[in-house]
């Protein structure tokens, strides 16, 4: 509370103490620069996987920028072959029991 009091009593430390509390800082940034393929399969998270190693190589990204949006990529590409695993199966359950 009296932090608060301070802020209200124009003390601009408290002010910013309060402010970097409720909005704190940002830990991203906007990775100009970088343009990803859309991703529909696993060929085009390949091909995605090969832009961030690039703009790493590039010094367009960071190593740890570039392990980040790796791990989402990666993330997609599993989801992605879980679905084409998950309809594969229904196929072969209609086509057995349709025997």
């Amino acid at each position: 509370m009296a932090v608060i009091q301070a802020a209200k009593e124009k003390d601009m430390a408290a002010a910013k103490l309060i402010i970097d509390r409720v909005l704190p800082k940002r830990l991203c940034r906007p990775l100009d620069g970088l343009v990803l393929p859309p991703i529909k399969s696993v060929a085009d998270a390949c091909q995605a996987m090969q832009a961030i190693t690039n703009a790493v190589l590039a010094g367009v990204l960071s190593a740890e920028e570039g392990a980040s949006l790796s791990a989402v990529i990666e993330t997609y590409r599993r989801t992605i072959e879980a679905a084409e695993i998950v309809a594969r199966v229904e196929r072969l359950e209609r086509y057995a029991s349709a025997k």
